[in-house]
Parts: structure tokens; C-alpha cells; sequence
């Protein structure tokens, strides 16, 4: 789903959606992991770990983050995409 929302449209050459006349806009994708049930024992450490986990999402689209806490560190970075792609950012 990551690529098709990333414009990737090589990908789907001879492929229904490739052929569907489909234009490929480019959304910027962001991926959150959700097993953190088998690394997390407290929610400190779950803060930390989304935290984390969005830190290095913005730090490979080149973002910049400054908040503390996990909410506004997601709305940074989706901000951050929807202008670096001028095109709303979709959760993955």
C-alpha cells in the first residue's frame, strides 16, 4: 500500500491498477508499528518507544520533530510530509 501511495508506479506496470488509467499522486505514507505488547512492560516505555518510532520516520523524510510527547510528534510529521509533498500525508 506504501508504494502505491508514494506514486511508485513502475511497481504496477501489467498490473489491473496500472492499466486503470490510475495517475499515481504521490500521498506521503507513515508506517506505525503495532506489537509493541512484546516490548513494552509500562506505558512510560510505550511513550518512548511510539516516540522513537516517529522520530525515525521524520529523521528518513528529512522532518524535523521538537515535541515531547507522541500526539504532537505525529501531527509534526504529518504536517511536515503534507508540505514536503504538497498532498495530505495517509497513516500506513
Amino acid at each position: 500500500m506504501k508504494e502505491l501511495l508514494m506514486g511508485r508506479k513502475e511497481l504496477f506496470q501489467g498490473l489491473k491498477i496500472g492499466d486503470l488509467g490510475y495517475e499515481f499522486p504521490i500521498h506521503p505514507a507513515v508506517r506505525l508499528r503495532m506489537n509493541y505488547d512484546k516490548i513494552v512492560v509500562s506505558s512510560d516505555q510505550l511513550r518512548e518507544e511510539i516516540i522513537e518510532d516517529l522520530k525515525e520516520a521524520a529523521e528518513a523524510e528529512e522532518v524535523v520533530l521538537k515535541a515531547n510527547s507522541s500526539g504532537r510528534n505525529l501531527k509534526l510529521l504529518l504536517v511536515g510530509l503534507s508540505k514536503k509533498y504538497s498532498a495530505g500525508a495517509v497513516p500506513d
